[in-house]
């Protein structure tokens, strides 16, 4: 199968002065098929490869490693600790030649490997030679603790002068007026009596993983960037967002969130008056089908009335949820003990089944057993609004 790499990767090393940096780079990145569709939750096998000084230099080094995509195609890995097929990774010459990265893939999630693409890797991973060059030097000039070994140490410590001129007077009289306090408000780090820097991303690492991902919500990362940090995407069903509880998320950003409770009860109105243009069931159709029914009957109370009317949490665009996203709220809500839905039935914005117009019916979906079919108009079914972020 022919397949297409689309590569969104980041290559890290970590160096610390009490800790040598860890022989391994991160690497992550996209997997899409031909006709640019994500491979998601798909087994995938890579071979990654350094050779020298040029795209088709000596292989140094290569090792393979088996994975599976998640939801959105991302695979994560870090080079350096895969099965190793030839050469030794923490023998590198990083100083002594140019390195490029070449990546294979088998699709199937085997060993036939078709190669995708050689790039030259640049300054980060050269944070490894750095590494060895500080250990080197800070055994070079290692103290042995003794001050006589120290060169040209003062020889009269009681008579020292500023004869070089270094020193100059103190004329500001307060000696506390330098001191300031540092604060983090999200990507920004604050001086507390002057200026500030803004590091994006910064919120990101330190929500860290002491924080679960409602708490990491609250912070202001994104659902997206979650699952792409390697959470899976039914972690977020039932957590607060945008709004509203989450049931619904595409490889995009976008996605569709509850209201918490329930708007009340009422009919879906107009028996026997066929409304125009509301028989969509997809996921987010309910906010085509919505305005259409208000548009077409102007009862009052009726269930997309009272979801087009709501003001919640912020948000004045709220819907009555198509078919289709009442069956989703009803698996990624209601089954996982989210929303405090009723066992009884609720409206959608479907007239009919969505196939067969209809003078007197709508779609509605029985949240005790899960089932959907359509109810007669004029019956008073449950109400929870939606809206998309």
């Amino acid at each position: 199968m022919k397949t297409l790499f689309g590569i969104s990767f980041l290559l890290l090393s970590y160096l610390s002065i009490s800790a040598q940096a860890p022989q391994a780079i991160s690497y992550q990145a996209v997997l899409r098929d031909a006709n640019g569709q994500l491979l998601s939750q798909q087994s995938v096998g890579l071979s990654m490869g350094l050779r020298t000084d040029s795209l088709n230099g000596p292989l140094v080094y290569e090792e393979h490693f088996f994975l599976t995509t998640n939801d959105f195609g991302l695979v994560h890995l870090a080079i350096g600790t895969g099965a190793v097929q030839s050469g030794q990774f923490e023998s590198l010459a990083w100083a002594d030649h140019r390195f490029f990265l070449e990546v294979k893939m088998d699709a199937t999630g085997g060993t036939n490997f078709v190669s995708l693409h050689t790039s030259q890797l640049l300054s980060v991973p050269y944070a490894l030679y750095a590494d060895r060059a500080d250990t080197a030097r800070i055994a070079e000039n290692a103290f042995s603790g003794d001050y006589q070994d120290l060169t040209n140490a003062p020889q009269n410590l009681s008579q020292f002068t500023n004869d070089a001129g270094f020193i100059t007077q103190q004329t500001d009289p307060d000696p506390t007026n330098e001191l300031q306090q540092l604060s983090l408000n999200g990507d920004t780090i604050f001086l507390s009596q002057s200026n500030y820097i803004v590091i994006p991303g910064l919120s990101q690492l330190n929500t860290g993983a002491n924080l679960n991902i409602q708490q990491r919500l609250d912070t202001g990362e994104t659902p997206l960037s979650i699952v792409n940090g390697g959470e899976p995407v039914d972690s977020l069903y039932g957590k607060s967002w945008a709004g509203g509880l989450i049931f619904q998320l595409d490889s995009l950003g976008s996605g569709h969130v509850a209201a918490a409770m329930d708007q009340g009860a009422g009919e879906w109105g107009c028996y026997g008056v066929t409304i125009n243009n509301a028989n969509a069931t997809a996921l987010g159709q309910g906010a085509v089908n919505t305005p259409a029914i208000v548009s077409g009957c102007p009862t009052a109370g009726i269930a997309a009335a009272v979801c087009q009317n709501l003001s919640l949490n912020g948000y004045s665009d709220w819907f009555l949820p198509a078919r289709d996203a009442l069956v989703s709220m009803y698996q990624n809500l209601h089954l996982k003990g989210y929303g405090g839905f009723s066992p009884h039935n609720y409206w959608s914005s479907t007239q009919g089944d969505g196939l067969n117009f209809t003078l007197f019916n709508g779609s509605a979906t029985d949240f005790g057993v899960g089932s959907t079919g359509i109810q007669i108009k004029v019956a008073v079914h449950r109400i929870r609004a939606i809206r998309k972020f």
